[in-house]
């Protein structure tokens, strides 16, 4: 056995790929080829055909003992069963023994064609079934390929457009006319010899010399070729034509190997025809995507590495195993996560993901996309619940357009980290997405009734583990997005029109939020004014609850705004916030994201990075003033909080007013503050402490910045 590498068999576009099945195909089914040949796809992108057959007898086979498959479709029109069109003629007169089964099919399409001469649906339908049950069994594999047929209405797989029929390219009348090229059946004086078709074959097979090619349509196989003259600047080296022949011939050969096996899994569901790697179009993951592009579906054609039978091959593309969460795979992003969570069958090295979309006018091409490898992804499967989500918003009637947008947006999102890889970034960027898809839905009042769509909630452990980049902005982003109260209240419900729903769940209310301009505004001042609405809310609660009685003096001294559980930043953090060193675009972006983990009571040690860092560290002076009383500290057995007033006096930049203030009470509480002068600040840093002292610390690095900042004073 010996591999001969057919370098002009390539996994894009498709018809290079059918080419090959072609080959694979054509070789093991002839007894004069040979039957033991098997082929996989090598590291150089081309196709290898293991085989005892040397080179020169593999073009031998083709050009003498080759037996063309007999693709005829009488209920086309342009097929040549009207007297019409060319090709067919030249097989019906020819004398070759191996077109002799060709013939036989013709004559039999003729017979049906004549019997069946009515027109519209009804007809064709049963035209189909007619040429099913009456042509020869050579013939009926096409026949499947080209239509299968179902209770309803025959459906037309995409590889084969409708019914055989591609825009205005009849493809089995084409086959036959490019059979007349290859095998020399024509007689005029530019008609091919036998020394032109060995050229084209080489050319095919092995792309080792420059060939003359035809001026005929490509069709949708060979995208690069279906623009016409000088549609690129290449073509113009090229003025006699786009196709080779055998290309076309082969491709179509290789194309009976998907079709045969749509016809086999109907037979046995008895529903609709459906390939494990053909599937819905899903509009991302490519730069040209489009939302309203026309599109007919994805073949997600499999690459192997190893050597395989054709039964292999075949079995591998008509029974072939693609799930994605226990489901066969719906749509090109299910096959993305299917092959990355192991949902596929064993031995599929990767994939070549092929767009069957409306170019060129109303021409229907197979676009190659991209490729994904088949390899476990650990994190794709957080995507899971993503996928309800989208499902329940996509419900109803067509969501509104900004709505469909933002799912899309989601999607594509979901795509690339299906396609290459859970990445921090990547996982961030399908939040970012999700937090605007939410904020649309939530606006589209109508629409999410009629869905029944509910906010978002994801598990936070994994979704914080797998979008930590172990940057300032994403700590700071999930201390705020963690805080927590014991009946649930978090920043979540300030910034967005969510509340705690009747049955525990979160749910929509019928109000604007209660902080407005998150996601417009600029976000440092978005959560100032969280602050100053949560001091609000604190207040109320603390003067009207079961222990406003005992807790009478700090009720209107002040209360604490501090989330009761939070996971806390590192304190250079919240440093670099106030010094307005952080990317505060950045901040909102993922706080968005993270707004929609779902957190449980999380406290300092379930935080996924470290507090390691030095004592010294240098801290905005009224920052470390005013830090103690947001966090909860006890000086002289007295808790400090942070006066009522404060908060809004921050954000109205009366920062010196309440630095004062907080001097006199560390005194009071038996501190002596190393702040003697107070330094002048400009006010919109006002704004920056409010927003930073809402941040939960670090209990250890505070305290040690509290004894540094303002130690116990000593006794008098």
């Amino acid at each position: 056995m010996n591999t001969i590498d057919l370098q002009g068999c390539h996994p894009e576009p498709l018809g290079s790929y059918l080419k090959a099945l072609g080959v694979l195909r054509l070789v093991t089914q002839d007894r004069r080829g040979d039957p033991g040949a098997r082929g996989q796809w090598t590291d150089a992108d081309t196709f290898g055909l293991v085989t005892a057959m040397e080179r020169e007898r593999l073009v031998a086979f083709f050009l003498d003992d080759y037996e063309p498959t007999p693709l005829v479709a009488p209920w086309n029109g342009g097929s040549g069963f009207d007297g019409r069109d060319a090709g067919i003629a030249d097989i019906e007169a020819s004398t070759q023994p191996r077109l002799a089964p060709y013939r036989e099919a013709i004559a039999a399409a003729r017979r049906v064609f004549k019997a069946y001469p009515g027109q519209g649906k009804a007809a064709k339908r049963e035209l189909l079934e007619a040429c099913r049950a009456e042509l020869p069994d050579a013939a009926v594999d096409w026949i499947d390929a080209a239509a299968v047929l179902t209770d309803d209405d025959p459906v037309y797989p995409a590889l084969l457009g409708t019914g055989g029929n591609i825009g205005r390219l009849e493809l089995s009348n084409n086959f036959m006319q490019r059979l007349g090229d290859v095998l020399c059946l024509g007689n005029g004086q530019r008609a091919p010899g036998r020394d032109e078709s060995r050229q084209w074959l080489e050319a095919c097979l092995f792309a080792d010399r420059p060939v003359r090619h035809l001026r005929v349509s490509a069709g949708q196989f060979d995208p690069g070729a279906a623009g016409g003259i000088l549609s690129s600047p290449l073509e113009s080296l090229d003025k006699e034509g786009f196709v080779n022949p055998w290309d076309f011939v082969l491709g179509l050969e290789g194309a009976l190997v998907f079709a045969s096996a749509a016809s086999r899994r109907l037979e046995a569901a008895r529903a609709k025809p459906s390939l494990p790697f053909m599937v819905g179009a899903s509009p991302v993951g490519y730069a040209s995507s489009a939302p309203d592009e026309r599109s007919k579906g994805e073949l997600w054609a499999p690459l192997w590495r190893k050597p395989a039978g054709f039964g292999e091959v075949a079995r591998l593309i008509g029974e072939g195993r693609a799930e994605w969460r226990g489901r066969q795979a719906a749509r090109g992003i299910d096959m993305a996560r299917a092959a990355t969570t192991l949902g596929v069958d064993r031995g599929v090295h990767s994939f070549v993901r092929h767009l069957f979309v409306e170019r060129h006018g109303q021409n229907m091409l197979a676009v190659p996309v991209g490729r994904v490898e088949v390899r476990e992804r650990p994190g794709v499967g957080l995507l899971a619940p993503v996928d309800d989500w989208l499902s329940r918003a996509r419900q109803g009637s067509n969501p509104p357009s900004g709505v469909a947008r933002a799912l899309r947006a989601v999607e594509a999102g979901m795509y690339d980290v299906s396609a290459t890889g859970p990445s921090p970034g990547r996982m961030q960027s399908v939040l970012t997405a999700l937090a605007a898809a939410e904020l649309a839905v939530g606006r589209s009042t109508g629409h999410r009734v009629r869905s029944g769509t509910r906010p978002v909630r994801l598990p936070a452990e994994q979704w914080l583990a797998a979008s930590n980049d172990d940057t300032p902005e994403l700590r700071l982003a999930a201390a705020l997005a963690s805080g927590r109260d014991d009946g649930g209240a978090c920043l979540r419900w300030l910034l967005r029109p969510i509340h705690k729903g009747e049955r525990g769940g979160l749910d929509w209310t019928d109000r604007p939020a209660l902080v407005p301009g998150f996601g417009t505004a600029g976000v440092v001042g978005v959560l100032a004014s969280a602050h100053v609405r949560r001091m609000m809310g604190r207040t109320a609660s603390a003067r009207s609850g079961p222990r406003a009685e005992s807790e009478g003096d700090e009720s209107t001294v002040g209360v604490q705004t501090a989330f009761q559980w939070g996971l806390p930043c590192r304190l250079s953090d919240i440093a670099q916030l106030v010094e307005g060193q952080i990317d505060d675009d950045r901040l909102g972006h993922l706080l968005g994201g993270l707004l929609l983990l779902d957190f449980h009571n999380p406290k300092e040690s379930d935080a996924p990075w470290s507090f390691d860092e030095p004592d010294d560290l240098v801290a905005d002076p009224a920052w470390a003033v005013l830090s103690p009383f947001f966090h909860g500290f006890v000086a002289r057995e007295s808790r400090l909080v942070p006066e009522i007033p404060w908060p809004a006096q921050l954000v109205a930049g009366r920062v010196t007013d309440v630095v004062e203030r907080a001097l006199l009470r560390l005194r009071m509480a038996g501190r002596d503050p190393a702040m003697r002068a107070i330094p002048p600040a400009f006010p919109e840093s006002g704004s920056r402490l409010a927003a930073a002292l809402l941040v939960p610390g670090p209990a250890g690095p505070l305290f040690r910045l509290l004894e540094r900042s303002a130690p116990p004073a000593p006794d008098r």
